[in-house]
């Protein structure tokens, strides 16, 4: 971990601890500066990489903490990006879903659907052009109706309508760019969140006795206990792959299969924790049910498990007999030097 993600760590540990609901946890991470972090320093941002920033998902995770941060993230990366002058924490980003902008400025395209947080006024959608472009335009919240998400979560709902000022993204940052970020944050969250529910897990393997001793001696527990510890490594390597590929290569695979490896491992883990704890983590008393049904909403947030397996699947279709090993095991600048000499 570099030296600035340790520090992005520690204040987003320090805020986490002291916010007590989501008003004041919003609050605090506009004073504070970390939505900052994507945005260049001549922006007021710190210039961080992905895998630096994915240091503050990943503890909002481990609390199951309140508002939609990467949708925050992210909403001032490409607000700054476009020029789109934006006051910090007034708005969150809609995954790309294929939106359109016409000539006459009609944005057309799926019901947009975003978390919401509680300071955010209006929602950001990305839209292609009819030039080939991806632009940036602005919704009001008040124009939508709010809803409660699977995890109790604030969502909107607003339908496609005359679009306002629709600045331009620029190249490097274009919908499938921002998708990959979005997902793969998504994933640091999920890990987070299942370290979390790990712990409880083997905390209460450990201290609730039936038969005369704790559960988890038992062989069928342990077993279980394992399958989830298992899944929640798989997912933070896979993490790390993704983050380094979109440092060093840009969007690849790798993001896509770190998102589909946290959506498999989140049902596995969040089934052994209930299957573990039985009813008191059903409770509304107990924490245990806060993470597990935000990781069953963030399996599907950006793009879902079973889209990232369908576009693996087909990459590896076109990429043929020759093609796929070295697809799947690409090999290091390192070893390809190795190979040519």
């Amino acid at each position: 971990m570099s030296e600035l993600a340790r520090l992005l760590e520690e204040s987003a540990e320090r805020l986490l601890a002291q916010a007590e609901d989501a008003e004041r946890l919003h609050a605090g991470l506009v004073e504070s500066g970390l939505l900052l972090a994507l945005l260049p320093e001549t922006a007021g941002g710190a210039d961080c990489q992905p895998a630096e920033v994915a240091v503050l998902p990943r503890a909002w995770g481990r609390l199951a903490a309140p508002l939609p941060l990467v949708e925050m993230l992210l909403a001032e990366l490409v607000a700054d990006a476009a020029g789109m002058g934006l006051t910090p924490g007034s708005a969150v980003l809609a995954p790309p879903a294929g939106h359109r902008l016409d000539g006459a400025g009609r944005l057309s395209g799926p019901l947009l659907d975003a978390a919401l947080g509680p300071g955010a006024t209006s929602v950001l959608v990305i839209a292609g052009d009819e030039e080939g472009r991806d632009r940036l335009v602005s919704m009001p919240v008040a124009a939508g109706e709010v809803v409660t998400g699977l995890a109790g979560e604030q969502r909107v709902l607003l339908a496609v309508a005359q679009a306002g000022e629709s600045p331009a993204l620029p190249a490097g940052l274009r919908a499938g760019r921002v998708t990959a970020l979005g997902a793969t944050l998504t994933v640091a969250a999920m890990a987070g969140a299942m370290e979390s529910v790990l712990d409880m897990v083997l905390t209460h393997a450990r201290d609730r006795v039936q038969f005369g001793q704790a559960i988890g001696r038992f062989q069928a527990v342990q077993h279980l206990i394992a399958d989830a510890a298992a899944e929640t490594a798989l997912t933070a390597s896979a993490l790390e792959a993704a983050l380094l590929e979109l440092r060093q290569e840009g969007p690849g695979l790798g993001w896509l299969a770190a998102k589909a490896t946290a959506g498999r491992a989140a049902t596995r883990v969040a089934a052994v924790a209930h299957q573990v704890l039985g009813a008191i983590g059903l409770t509304l008393e107990h924490p245990l049910h806060r993470f597990t049904t935000r990781l069953w909403s963030w399996r599907d947030a950006w793009i879902s498990q079973g889209r990232c397996e369908a576009l693996i699947g087909t990459a590896a279709l076109a990429a043929g007999g020759d093609g796929l090993w070295p697809m799947i095991a690409p090999l290091s600048p390192h070893a390809a030097d190795e190979e040519t000499r």
